[in-house]
């Protein structure tokens, strides 16, 4: 049975990262056009006075109103230790793992970050279709930074982790969910981040994919490694997970 860590460092160690009063604002337009205009008006209502702001803000919010996906969000993240991040569909989870990872700006609030991070947000992103996955296993792994003499040299434990077989000489376009899921998830464990931030991916994978990525977790989290999990699996919260942030209409209700 796994169990969620205790944490390797102490509590008064420096985060790797720390999220204050995080907000994402998202402006609900039909077309380009009424975004723009909706973005100059508002622009304009900076200044003047009381009823020329009103004025125009009430004409930005007829043209694009405004949508806030996540409000006043705050935590830290120290080294060995694993938030998980849990709520309904629209809670703001993704929007927030987006922040965290540098994919968005937040429209509030402020994000430090310190060490090395990967994300998993998406299946297939970052890989190239016409790529074959071995090709594409050698392309992350330079792209971060690794030399190509060391990728060659581990390039084998990468595909035995991702157990996709003779698949690793095909385009990806060809992959099925699951394999995508494989490769993404094997070129991660290849390039050991501080700060390792996975959105929904391990649900698509079969149970015996999801326990080898489970064990994962648990060693490199005992290793120093930081986790932060978006999940609707609670048993999986539950074994990983030392802390877990609740979301509900983009406010962190515990």
């Amino acid at each position: 049975t796994l169990r969620a860590p205790l944490p390797v460092n102490p509590p008064d160690q420096e985060p790797l990262l720390r999220a204050s009063r995080l907000g994402k604002i998202y402006p609900l337009a039909e077309e380009p056009s009424d975004w723009l205009v909706a973005t100059l008006l508002r622009r304009l209502a900076t200044r003047g006075p009381a009823s020329w702001r009103t004025r125009m803000l009430r004409k930005a919010d007829h043209r694009a109103p405004l949508f806030t996906a996540l409000r006043d969000v705050s935590f830290d993240v120290r080294p060995g230790e694993s938030l998980g991040v849990i709520g309904r569909n629209g809670a703001g989870k993704s929007t927030l793992l987006q922040l965290l990872a540098g994919v968005m700006q937040p429209t509030t609030g402020t994000l430090q970050r310190r060490g090395t991070s990967a994300a998993l947000l998406e299946l297939g992103s970052g890989l190239n279709p016409e790529f074959t996955g071995r090709q594409n296993l050698r392309m992350l792994a330079q792209l971060n930074g690794v030399p190509a003499h060391e990728v060659d040299l581990h390039c084998s434990e990468v595909e035995a982790f991702a157990e996709i077989g003779e698949f690793i000489h095909l385009p990806v376009k060809t992959y099925s969910t699951g394999m995508l899921l494989r490769l993404a998830f094997a070129v991660q464990t290849f390039l050991r981040p501080d700060l390792f931030i996975v959105d929904e991916a391990m649900s698509v994978g079969d149970v015996f994919f999801q326990a080898k990525c489970a064990r994962f977790f648990q060693e490199r989290l005992a290793q120093g490694m930081a986790l932060i999990l978006v999940t609707h699996d609670l048993p999986t919260v539950k074994a990983l997970c030392q802390r877990t942030l609740v979301l509900h209409r983009g406010r962190p209700i515990f």
